[in-house]
């Protein structure tokens, strides 16, 4: 997938690129469990792993924090939360200074720090009104389909063939 990546970025006009597992407006959709520390019952709330660089390639304002690193992968679990997850479970708490727990791949819960605060996203409408909060995770590989997101200063129409062409090259079959 990073080869892919690097590929459609070296592309002229292309300005970032990254990936995710769903992106809005695709008519996908996921949500997980997560306890919120302080908060008894379990919460639910929209799962979203993306690569570096995502929010910059999709124009999502990140409002506090930092994006996810190539350090972050594998490591200490950050995630980044929307102004949806702030409103409901952190009122009047420094967010970039608590932690969410998430669900692990042994059945549990491990906390992983909020490292960042994005705008809160619509996913199937524009006239959405988002109920859900979101949680983003660090991705770098493709755990079944995957969507390459890219920002360019060219027609994005014109990429399309370049695109599908190295996607047929790099990932065949």
């Amino acid at each position: 997938v990073e080869s892919l990546r690097s590929a459609v970025a070296a592309m002229p006009g292309v300005q970032q690129v990254a990936i995710a597992d769903i992106a809005p407006f695709s008519g996908n959709d996921q949500a997980i469990k997560i306890q919120v520390p302080g908060v008894e019952a379990m919460q639910q709330a929209r799962s979203r792993a993306v690569g570096v660089g995502y929010f910059a390639a999709m124009g999502i304002e990140r409002v506090r924090g930092r994006d996810f690193s190539a350090s972050d992968l594998g490591g200490a679990n950050p995630v980044i939360v929307d102004e949806r997850y702030v409103e409901r479970y952190l009122a009047g708490i420094d967010p970039l200074t608590a932690s969410v727990d998430i669900p692990d791949d042994k059945g549990g819960f491990v906390g992983s720090p909020i490292v960042a605060v994005v705008r809160t996203v619509k996913n199937a409408s524009l006239d959405e009104v988002v109920e859900l909060p979101t949680v983003y995770f660090p991705q770098d590989t493709a755990y079944g389909s995957i969507f390459l997101v890219a920002r360019t200063d060219v027609d994005p129409a014109s990429l399309v063939e370049p695109v599908r062409q190295r996607v047929l090259v790099t990932l065949p079959g």
